[in-house]
């Protein structure tokens, strides 16, 4: 089974990332758009994984507090360009994509340093290299929201001649204080 580890992003988010889709076609180029109910931040790539088990066991044991993260930066991968992404700047979610890769160290196919990203596209064909050069530069610093991060997910990828299609296979939850709990409880 073909797995991986991330974070799926909010709606707010995804509204906000949909004029960049539309500029993005605008161009005239060739991409291979991620759908918007498949974007998700990338924590760790586990590639094709035998023994389910060897995966979930490990992950369970990730203690991690809730988090606040931006999806914030428009930007590009490679020379030419062949990906289109958008940043996550805080320490936190490193944070956390670094305890999940240290768990699962030897499940781990990516081996590239850590960069919080989404990827939005992946570029086949760039007729206007300007274009797209206009585009990152207009959404350089731009935030397109803040979302809670209380969960993580083990998802299934399977490749269809559509593009992949994402199933989740387990959830991870933050673990709060007793102290949270109880103030939760009381207030619900």
């Amino acid at each position: 089974m073909r797995l991986f580890v991330g974070i799926p992003l909010s709606e707010e988010i995804k509204f906000k990332l949909k004029p960049v889709y539309e500029q993005l076609r605008q161009t005239g180029g060739n991409f291979s758009f991620v759908l918007l109910e498949n974007l998700h931040f990338t924590l760790a790539y586990l590639g094709e994984v035998a023994n389910l088990n060897a995966v979930v066991n490990p992950l369970q044991e990730i203690n991690f507090k809730p988090f606040l993260a931006d999806a914030r930066g428009l930007g590009s991968f490679g020379r030419p360009p062949k990906i289109i992404w958008v940043g996550s700047p805080g320490r936190e979610l490193t944070e956390l994509a670094r305890l999940i890769r240290e768990k699962l160290k030897f499940q781990i196919k990516d081996n590239q340093p850590y960069q919080p990203h989404l990827t939005l596209a992946r570029i086949k064909l760039l007729k206007d290299k300007n274009k797209l050069k206009k585009i990152i530069s207009k959404y350089a610093d731009f935030t397109f929201g803040r979302m809670r991060v209380n969960r993580f997910i083990l998802y299934g990828s399977k490749l269809t001649p559509k593009g992949p299609v994402y199933t989740v296979i387990r959830e991870f939850k933050a673990k709060i204080s007793q102290n949270q709990q109880r103030l939760n409880s009381f207030i619900s």
